[in-house]
């Protein structure tokens, strides 16, 4: 066995230590591969090995009968190759770590999240008010790359902030990540789209009047169509905390769930295994929302590239999905959906329950699961289904897929 590291990938590591660790370890692992002037022990410990590596993979299927064959003909080649094996391994992973080192080393500094945590966003964001979009101008004693020097200055620098919010909140209503990645691109364009009201304004517009409240969160807590009224009476006339606190359901995109779990299965006919194989399995779950309150459900072992493209309302069965279900959805102010529709099985109503959650610093961007149930439509009675297995459901989002 072989190791070969890419010279090029380490080319530009300025720190010599990680260096020479990484020729100490690969060099002390090709001494344990190959015994210089014994070529005949070099090939047994090699056989050792592999066929010790085989009974490893059969203990992992349950097969213990084979592994125990193949763990006994490697200790005839080798008495110590549960030691060789042990020592592979840890050199392999001494060398995986210190090649991670190696890309840390090249990477970008990491930033500290606690300073970037004590910053006062809006204090920042109320600093470039005033500024201008400006060419990059060249110092004294410095050269511009060439792909940045222009012949004529941008026809943006001329653009007055109403047009450059115009701009914006046509964003918001075509592509609303582009809205988000345009305000990135410097300070101007940050101050305009992040503190003004007028963006989040039309983000809050564009959202809330399309979900769909359940009855008792709009007698309770006075839930209205007019945003206004909604963002006077409980976020004190700030939109951007409306926006980014209020709880909604996203429709440019799909809510996707993977389940993996182990389970035992049965014996092949004529196996010598002692115990059952264990075998991984693995589902989807789909929820598709659309604005006028219905969602499509399916679940299945499809993966996402086969599903995502076909999952449309109308055409679902010509695309060759199977078991696809529409059902209605209702959110309460908390943040609570509920799902409930048609199933398996007629006689039933089938409810999932689900929160709207946050992940990472995506605002309002996974379901994780509260109750799932099924509903006797002649006497009402209801059998709660286990959640054991269940994963909560993250969004991605499909760009075509409409907002209708």
């Amino acid at each position: 066995m072989s190791i070969v590291l890419d010279e090029e990938k380490f080319h530009n590591i300025q720190h010599l230590d990680v260096r020479d660790d990484i020729n100490r370890i690969t060099n002390r692992f090709l001494a344990s591969e190959t015994t210089v002037g014994d070529a005949t022990e070099m090939d047994a410990d090699s056989q050792a090995l592999e066929l010790y590596q085989r009974g490893i993979d059969r203990e992992n299927q349950g097969k213990m009968a084979d592994a125990i064959e193949y763990y006994r003909r490697a200790l005839k080649l080798n008495t110590n190759v549960d030691r060789l094996y042990r020592g592979k391994l840890a050199d392999e992973s001494e060398i995986q770590t210190l090649e991670m080192q190696v890309g840390a080393l090249r990477a970008h500094k990491k930033l500290d999240q606690k300073k970037i945590d004590r910053i006062d966003v809006d204090l920042l964001l109320e600093t470039f008010q005033s500024l201008a979009i400006s060419t990059k101008t060249r110092r004294e004693g410095e050269e511009l790359e060439e792909d940045i020097v222009s012949e004529s200055p941008s026809p943006l620098l001329s653009l007055p902030d109403d047009v450059f919010l115009h701009i914006l909140n046509l964003l918001i209503v075509e592509d609303t990540p582009a809205w988000f990645n345009f305000s990135m691109t410097c300070k101007k364009a940050a101050s305009l789209g992040f503190h003004r009201s007028d963006c989040w304004r039309r983000l809050c517009w564009q959202t809330y009047p399309q979900q769909h409240y359940d009855e008792q969160s709009i007698e309770l807590n006075g839930i209205t169509r007019n945003q206004k009224t909604m963002v006077v009476n409980g976020w004190n006339g700030s939109w951007r905390d409306m926006y980014r606190q209020r709880p909604f359901i996203k429709f440019s995109g799909i809510y996707i769930s993977v389940v993996n779990y182990y389970s035992e299965g049965g014996k092949s006919e004529g196996s010598s295994a002692w115990t059952n194989p264990i075998r991984m399995i693995t589902y989807y779950r789909y929820f598709r929302f659309y604005s006028d309150g219905t969602v499509l459900k399916l679940l299945t072992s499809d993966e996402p590239n086969f599903v995502v493209p076909k999952f449309f309302r109308d055409s679902w069965a010509r695309n060759g999905l199977e078991k696809v279900y529409l059902c209605e959805w209702r959110l309460s102010v908390d943040g609570c959906v509920t799902i409930s529709g048609e199933g398996s099985v007629k006689k039933y109503r089938f409810v999932e329950e689900l929160n709207i959650q946050h992940s990472g610093r995506m605002r309002h961007h996974k379901l994780g699961w509260i109750s799932s149930y099924s509903e006797n439509k002649e006497n009402g009675e209801r059998a709660f289904f286990s959640l054991k297995n269940e994963k909560p459901f993250s969004f991605s989002r499909v760009k075509s897929y409409s907002r209708i």
